[in-house]
C-alpha cells in the first residue's frame, strides 16, 4: 500500500531490480513493465476491485517522490479528491498510463 493513499485502495508494484525511473528504461523492459501491469491488475481483481475505474500507472520524473520505478494501482478514481486526480491524470507530462509506457518502450529506439 502507498503511504499515503489517495483512494481505498492504493497498491504499488515495485520491481526487485532497482530502477531510478521510466527514464533509464528501454526496449528490453517492455515484458518488465507489463508484468507489472498485469500483476496489478491480478492484484486489485483479487481485491474485488473494478479495474475499468483504476489508474494504473507511473509518475515521470522530476515529479517522483523516491527514486525507484513503482507502478501505481489506484482505485476507485471516483474516491480522489480533484487534486489527487490532477496529479494522476494519464496521459500528461507528469504521468504515464503502464499501457502508454509499454507503447513507448516498444517503440523506443534502444
Amino acid at each position: 500500500m502507498d503511504k499515503r493513499p489517495v483512494s481505498t485502495y492504493h497498491y504499488l508494484a515495485i520491481p526487485k531490480q532497482h530502477y531510478d525511473s521510466l527514464n533509464v528504461l528501454n526496449k528490453s523492459h517492455v515484458d518488465l513493465v507489463s508484468r507489472m501491469q498485469d500483476g496489478m491488475v491480478k492484484f486489485l481483481e483479487s481485491k474485488g476491485v473494478d479495474t475499468s475505474d483504476a489508474i494504473i500507472g507511473f509518475h515521470i520524473p522530476p515529479f517522483i517522490s523516491q527514486h525507484h520505478l513503482h507502478l501505481h494501482g489506484i482505485s476507485p478514481v471516483s474516491g480522489m479528491s480533484i487534486s489527487d486526480r490532477i496529479s494522476f491524470l494519464m496521459p500528461s507530462f507528469w504521468a504515464k498510463s503502464a499501457n502508454d509506457t509499454i507503447d513507448l518502450l516498444r517503440h523506443s529506439d534502444l
